[in-house]
């Protein structure tokens, strides 16, 4: 996924399914600078990562 995509998802009115190396997980931010996004698993929303948005599928 690419940077751009990554904030439309996040803007979407709508649910947009994304995954994390196979792992279902919502989007809270994006850093266009440095590539990244800070997202959590949805079974575990208390766990907050940063991984690189090129990373991220959409489902």
């Amino acid at each position: 996924m690419n940077t751009d995509r990554a904030k439309q998802i996040i803007t979407s009115p709508s649910e947009i399914e994304v995954h994390y190396y196979g792992k279902p997980v919502w989007i809270e931010s994006i850093n266009a600078a440095s590539g990244t996004a800070w997202v959590h698993p949805n079974d575990n929303p208390t766990h907050d990562m940063e991984v690189p948005v090129s990373d991220l599928e959409e489902h």
